[in-house]
């Protein structure tokens, strides 16, 4: 029971977090209006958008509110490490594709790099938010 009910919620925060993901990444180049957007910037917006994602997968309204900042705490630090670990990994594994994209941003979503930091801030967000429900539902079995 406790298994599925972290499942469900694990599997609706991957799905909404890639799709924050992609919004965060044309939020982000929108907020430099006919100018470039930098890197550091496609990338923080990725991360915060996806733990927003996974911080309403995970939701509980009610819950305490120092337990529902916590589980927002835990999201967001999970989705930027994981957007910029992504971006590393993008850097490492397209080395072509992330110059083409480091400074501008790429008019192509399918660019590899762009979804490496994408997932990984998906991926992030949904594992220190779905840790922190765990260990709040096996140690208290709130539901």
């Amino acid at each position: 029971m406790y298994v599925l009910a972290v499942a469900i919620r694990a599997g609706s925060a991957i799905v909404f977090g890639v799709l924050f993901g992609i919004l965060g990444l044309l939020v982000s180049d929108w907020t430099y209006p006919g100018l470039v957007a930098p890197m550091w910037l496609m990338v923080m917006m990725v991360g915060v958008f996806s733990a927003s994602a996974a911080f309403i997968g995970y939701l509980k309204p009610e819950a305490r509110r120092s337990v529902i900042l916590a589980g927002f705490f835990f999201a967001v630090a999970g989705g930027l490490v994981g957007a910029w670990l992504g971006f590393w990994y993008g850097e490492i594994q397209y080395p072509e594709g992330v110059r083409n994209v480091r400074f501008v941003f790429s008019p192509s979503l399918k660019t590899p790099p762009v979804f490496a930091f994408i997932n990984g801030a998906t991926l992030g967000s949904t594992l220190s938010g779905g840790v922190y429900y765990a260990l709040r539902l096996w140690r208290y079995r709130e539901l």
